[in-house]
């Protein structure tokens, strides 16, 4: 009598054991599963990031250089190394949006795609460190063109009060960016190391 109750007390914690187990299971598929969707998402924001900084940077070249020439007579080496210089920063942009759109977190090697991703991260971490020096050279000589044409000294002033808060502006919104891009690019390889420790 006493090992059948023994022995069906086993096979009641057998079948519990067995629950518990698929419950585990269960749990861990879909821990995983909010993880992927997660880190889709991120994937997602910094696409959309990188598309709409291109988008901006190809509307700011089509504008500068109808403007440049048209309105402002600046010199045409100011007006030619603008171009360049924006032209150069957008083939850079492309370059590094098509290196992030052939990141594949479902089929792609984990880490491969962490490789990848630390890459991106690093150009958009270390840009600000080329993007800033040139951007204050580029504004000098933009100072020197400005007081070389223009004479009156309303206009003068009140195109570089302008120009200062563009370039202000346009340091403070680009550090966000930049910024969001690379806190998401870190959130991401975290993410995809977590879901190395559940496999």
């Amino acid at each position: 009598m006493e090992n059948r109750d023994i022995s069906r007390e086993l096979e009641e914690m057998r079948s519990q054991m067995a629950i518990l187990k698929e419950k585990l299971e269960s749990q861990r598929i879909v821990n995983e599963q909010q993880l992927r969707n997660s880190t889709t998402k991120k994937m997602s924001k910094i696409d959309k990031r990188i598309l709409t900084t291109i988008i901006l940077g190809i509307n700011a070249l089509v504008y500068c250089t109808w403007y440049f020439t048209t309105r402002m007579q600046l010199s045409v080496a100011f007006t030619i190394a603008t171009i360049s210089l924006m032209v150069v920063c957008l083939a850079i942009t492309i370059y590094k949006h098509h290196a992030f759109r052939r990141i594949d977190l479902s089929r792609g090697n984990v880490l491969d795609v962490v490789e990848r991703l630390t890459k991106i991260r690093k150009h958009y971490n270390e840009w600000w460190k080329t993007a800033v020096p040139i951007l204050l050279v580029w504004y000098g000589w933009w100072m020197y063109e400005l007081l070389t044409i223009y004479t009156h000294e309303s206009y003068i002033i009140s195109i570089s009060i302008g120009s200062c808060v563009g370039v202000v502006v346009g340091l403070i919104a680009g550090y966000k960016i930049n910024n969001k891009i690379v806190n998401e690019a870190d959130e991401i390889v975290e993410q995809i190391r977590e879901l190395q420790k559940m496999k």
